[in-house]
């Protein structure tokens, strides 16, 4: 999970996997440096780095203070869920989103 390699293996019904040690963990996001993403335990208030790759999804969707999941395989942070809705600012769109908004449309499905 932590490199996203991928292994292929035959698996009978008889086979016994053991289960990932995982966890989901609800945490505000603080700030991003150049060591990488700063989270805050909402539980505890501990704050702890992720490294770029694990919320590589989610840069330029979070604004700080933003409350998300985070998942966490052996303690390490290994991705970010982001919530189903954000508030933003367009800054560059193509043409033809310009013409929808200019005829009174102002949201538009994505």
């Amino acid at each position: 999970m932590i490199n996203q390699n991928m292994l292929e293996r035959t698996i009978t019904s008889g086979d016994k996997l053991d289960s990932a040690n995982t966890e989901e963990k609800e945490v505000q996001y603080l700030y991003s440096d150049s060591q990488g993403f700063h989270f805050m335990n909402k539980e505890n208030y501990e704050q702890f780095p992720a490294q770029r790759g694990a919320a590589r999804l989610s840069q330029g969707f979070s604004s700080e203070n933003q409350e998300l999941k985070v998942m966490f395989f052996n303690e390490r942070a290994i991705g970010v869920e982001l919530p189903s809705h954000v508030i933003g600012k367009v800054v560059k769109t193509d043409p033809a989103f310009r013409v929808i908004r200019s005829r009174g449309h102002e949201t538009c499905d994505a």
